[in-house]
């Protein structure tokens, strides 16, 4: 089975919508991960091509750990309404922070099957201690659920942790991921970076031989882009040949 990458986009990128279309209908990608962002217009992105949504991170309002839950189980509601319209193979929720009981609590009220959990760093972008950084939290959280492993994630969540990533990310191999998160970085750090493929010092090859292992072979690039989509697919590109 050969890999099959996904495009990033958010709900704010309608512009590069006949572009990203393009890529995928031509083999370039073979899928677009859509995140959702609260407030905008997901019927522009209402297409016959295959797509991932991902929910809102914390920075927008979504957190499955947080014990006033409202405002995610709204946003979550937009984003399975939407699913129902175009052709979704998987719906990513963060596994988010606050205490893992209310994550647990929030998911085990759901009940959609095209639901995976994405690991996370052990501290966020704003310095926040998160969950689900390490296996034991992935699987006590997906239970009924998929799981998407963020390779990035993972490598900073070592980082803090003060372990060889290497050994967290085939750790987290062992819950069977449904899909990829990919991006480089710098393992010296353990705050999210998402940076171009080759410009940190993450093993890329590593971690396509850890896709290339698994039954499921979905991989979505989570690298910056400049202005056009060109950025992509040089970085779609790098990650192939690595």
């Amino acid at each position: 089975m050969k890999i099959k990458l996904g495009l990033k986009l958010w709900s704010t990128n309608r512009d590069l919508l006949p572009e990203a279309l393009n890529l995928v209908q031509t083999g370039v990608f073979q899928y677009i991960e859509l995140k959702v962002v609260p407030g905008t217009d997901l019927q522009p992105f209402a297409t016959d091509i295959p797509f991932v949504i991902h929910a809102p991170d914390e920075g927008l309002g979504f957190d499955i750990g947080d014990s006033n839950q409202a405002k995610t189980r709204e946003l979550l509601r937009e984003c399975l309404d939407f699913a129902k319209t175009v052709a979704v193979e998987y719906v990513i929720l963060h596994a988010g922070r606050g205490p893992m009981c209310s994550a647990v609590s929030f998911l085990d009220s759901i009940d959609d099957h095209r639901i995976v959990i994405e690991n996370m760093p052990k501290v966020g972008i704003d310095g926040a201690f998160m969950i689900g950084f390490i296996p034991d939290h992935i699987s006590d959280l997906k239970k009924r659920f998929g799981f998407c492993l963020d390779f990035g994630h993972a490598i900073k969540a070592a980082r803090s942790l003060g372990v060889a990533y290497k050994d967290l990310v085939g750790d987290f191999m062992k819950q069977h991921p449904d899909m990829f998160h990919v991006s480089d970085g710098f393992i010296e750090h353990e705050i999210d970076e998402h940076l171009p493929i080759g410009s940190g010092n993450f093993d890329i090859s590593y971690l396509k031989r850890c896709v290339e292992k698994s039954d499921k072979r979905l991989v979505t690039l989570e690298t910056p882009r400049n202005i056009s989509l060109s950025d992509d697919v040089e970085n779609a590109k790098k990650f192939l040949v690595s």
